[in-house]
């Protein structure tokens, strides 16, 4: 897939089939968009293009920095990459983008810049100023400027239309099953193994401490049973604690500390995607470290059944 970011790249692009969104968790819906963007361009002879933003809109919109993703924007490029689009145009999300009206953004960025001919679009998918590009309005655009749009039904899940929202929900309470059931594959977070306090490896269950990217969604606090997948690609069944550690002093900042099953590799500095499977119970806090192993003995032996070992 090749990967333009920003519109100065862009000369080569004559003709597309075209998604447009923030694409944040690359969720079955969003896999049916850009699936149909795919398919689209094969059978009309067009480039399949993504187009998405950086950073997110609603960091922009609402003055935050505080806006936690669901995915990262490599993780978005790499997952958009194994739906078989062709081309993902990278734009920044600035307020003068967010001041062009949907004709605009359609007549000066997708149709003067992007080469568009087949807009692909969901049914709630707004975009321009004020969010006034509604299907209706796509329609009107379409038909002014000559190229096709079409509109494709939202995914249903657990009974009702999967979105980014309702992910961020189910990660943001610890409901990762939920959210694996939407995203079509576990909801995980990957990053590089830190030095911690070595607790684990005191209390007889080592750990990598994760150290997650900024504006990564954390899940809620607690314990999960986990996959840790290692850079060469292995995958490990696991434990996973997410928290500030309540019954030790003077942590704060909230970690990712993983237990590997039946693995005691030193893996410092390496890269760990740690793939949330289910949630077995909240944080707590234990009066003495006994209580804490005999416990964390229990959170192992559920996990093993949870994991199939």
């Amino acid at each position: 897939m090749r990967i333009l970011r920003g519109l100065g790249a862009t000369e080569r692009l004559s003709g597309t089939a075209v998604t447009v969104g923030s694409f944040d968790g690359v969720h079955v819906g969003h896999q049916a968009l850009l699936r149909e963007a795919v398919e689209r361009g094969k059978r009309a002879g067009l480039v399949s293009l993504a187009v998405t933003f950086d950073p997110h809109p609603a960091a922009v919109l609402s003055g935050s920095s505080n806006v936690a993703c669901l995915t990262t924007t490599t993780e978005k490029a790499g997952l958009i990459d194994e739906c078989g689009v062709e081309v993902l145009a990278i734009l920044a999300f600035t307020r003068e983008l967010a001041s062009l009206t949907a004709a605009q953004f359609v007549e000066r960025v997708l149709v003067g810049c992007l080469g568009l001919r087949c807009l692909v679009h969901g049914p709630t998918h707004r975009f321009g100023r004020d969010g006034a590009g509604t299907p209706e309005a796509t329609r009107r655009i379409a038909n002014r400027l000559g190229f096709e749009a079409v509109c494709v039904e939202p995914v249903g899940v657990d009974g009702e239309p999967v979105s980014s929202t309702r992910v961020r929900q189910a990660v943001s309470l610890g409901r990762v099953d939920a959210a694996a059931r939407m995203l079509g594959r576990p909801y995980a977070v990957t990053g590089t193994v830190v030095r911690g306090f070595a607790r684990g490896r005191g209390l007889g269950f080592p750990t990598a401490n994760v150290s997650p990217p900024p504006g990564k969604l954390i899940p809620a606090a607690g314990i999960y049973a986990c996959r840790a997948r290692l850079e060469s690609g292995t995958a490990h069944p696991g434990v996973v604690y997410v928290g500030q550690a309540p019954t030790f002093q003077g942590v704060e900042a909230t970690r990712v500390e993983c237990h590997l099953l039946d693995f005691d590799r030193d893996l410092y500095g390496q890269t760990l995607r740690v793939e949330f499977v289910q949630h077995l119970r909240g944080d707590q806090t234990f009066g003495a470290p006994a209580e804490l192993i005999e416990q964390i003995g229990r959170d192992v032996a559920r996990a093993r059944e949870v994991l199939g070992g």
